[in-house]
């Protein structure tokens, strides 16, 4: 129990340290959600691990791909181009999104349990 508690408190520990350089590193431009991320899929996978005993890592590989590939798509139907930097910001931007919902749901199953 105690392990899922520290996992649990990871992605806002990224958040906080990730605000932290961001105020007194200006020029190392990281933003703070770019830190939290894998930290809310690791999360994630354990939570849903501990609670219903099932091993989500492959599906959240499989998801993360699949996010990539929708990106990939939006970008080149959009801007007829798929500029790397773009297309990683984006995709790296909605993981975090999907990470961010499917770890407030992963918080939603533990206090229904």
């Amino acid at each position: 129990m105690m392990v899922t508690i520290i996992i649990l408190i990871l992605p806002e520990v990224a958040l906080m340290f990730g605000l932290v350089v961001h105020h007194l590193l200006p020029q190392v431009r990281l933003n703070p959600i770019d830190l939290m991320t894998p930290f809310l899929l690791i999360a994630c996978e354990r939570v849903i691990k501990l609670q219903l005993n099932y091993a989500a890592t492959s599906l959240i590989v499989i998801l993360v791909m699949l996010v990539g590939i929708f990106a990939a798509i939006f970008l080149a139907v959009q801007r007829g181009e798929i500029i790397y930097r773009t297309f990683f910001k984006f995709w790296w931007r909605l993981v975090f999104v999907f990470g961010l919902i499917g770890y407030l749901g992963c918080l939603v199953l533990l206090l229904i349990r």
